[in-house]
């Protein structure tokens, strides 16, 4: 065999290679994909690069640039009514979204909640309609912010707007993107795990010491692996004491929070977790959230950095993809 035969029948192999590797990638370009970003900031000295996701989004006819929190912790969308207020000349045109017969109730962390009006919330390719507001909550913004550039958190994008759906966050990527259904060429690419659906928010089944543990999976938790009352801490931490603390905000209130390393492995489905941490609070409103909702714990996006996850609400799946199959 000639020299050339060889380098020709070599470039074909290679050629062939190439082609068998992408045709194992699958192709998703053509995903309504929509970006998010992630919210830094710096907390008891040390900073955060990825403290929180946020959606632009647009409100109605309002100019200027708003970001939504992206939070499947919470089982509903809301506007914040201080924050919206400042893209309208007066509160008394924020009041006119508003019912003529105001419904209101509380939220889990005592703030007052109420329905508008149906709206055009733009978020992405995506427009949802039915979106609640919380009264007298959220920061002012500065007038002469308002079309700088910067962008401004004006509420929170809760679980209800993937109801129903096949949700895919690309964490490497920071996009996003809602499906009806999966198609079979990815379905092979993902190992999902069988969850349950409470108020709309999706519960996880991690292994901890052989033991099933359900959690909330919470993209508005990016501070923490794993969150949980005193109580399961001190059964899951590797020390009685915390290793470390940190104070954050928690729903408007300054919040002292406790760190502890995992003493066991932790599983979801086949894939064991890196090595988490657990954290709990000296705040009674999260304490009485994990026992009335029948929580071991939440967490957060900090497991998931490095992944892309698809979430199927239509029939309670959690699945991680496996890596480099999406192009």
């Amino acid at each position: 065999m000639s020299l050339n035969t060889k380098k020709l029948l070599l470039s074909l192999l290679m050629v062939s290679a190439i082609n068998f590797s992408y045709a194992q990638k699958v192709v998703t370009n053509h995903y309504p994909w929509f970006q998010f970003q992630w919210l830094s900031s710096k907390i008891s000295g040390k900073y955060y690069q990825k403290l929180a996701m946020a959606i632009p989004v647009s409100f109605n006819d309002r100019k200027g640039n708003m970001l939504l929190q992206f939070d499947l912790g919470s089982d509903g969308t809301s506007m914040y009514e201080n924050s919206l207020a400042s893209y309208y000349d007066s509160m008394e045109e924020v009041k006119a979204l508003l019912p003529a017969k105001l419904d209101t109730g509380r939220s889990s962390a005592g703030l007052l909640h109420a329905s508008l009006n149906p709206l055009s919330l733009k978020i992405g390719p995506n427009t949802k309609t039915d979106v609640g507001i919380f009264l007298n909550y959220g920061a002012k913004i500065a007038k002469d912010s308002l079309l700088s550039g910067k962008k401004n958190l004006v509420g929170t994008l809760g679980a209800d707007f993937s109801r129903d759906k096949v949700l895919i966050i690309d964490y490497v990527g920071t996009r996003m993107c809602l499906l009806d259904s999966l198609d079979n060429q990815l379905k092979k690419e993902i190992d999902f795990v069988d969850c349950k659906l409470q108020k709309g928010r999706m519960l996880l089944p991690l292994k901890v010491a052989d033991q099933t543990k359900w959690v909330l999976f919470d993209t508005g938790a990016s501070l923490f692996d794993l969150g949980t009352s005193k109580e399961n801490w001190l059964q899951l931490s590797t020390t009685k004491l915390p290793i470390d603390s940190l104070v954050a905000g928690s729903w408007g209130k300054k919040t002292n929070f406790y760190k502890g390393m995992i003493k066991s492995k932790v599983y979801l489905g086949k894939a064991q977790l890196k090595n988490p941490s657990a954290w709990y609070s000296d705040n009674q409103l999260l304490e009485d959230f994990y026992k009335s909702e029948a929580l071991f714990a939440l967490v957060g996006n900090s497991l998931f950095f490095e992944d892309i996850v698809v979430i199927d609400f239509k029939n309670a799946k959690f699945g991680i993809v496996k890596k480099n199959q999406l192009l």
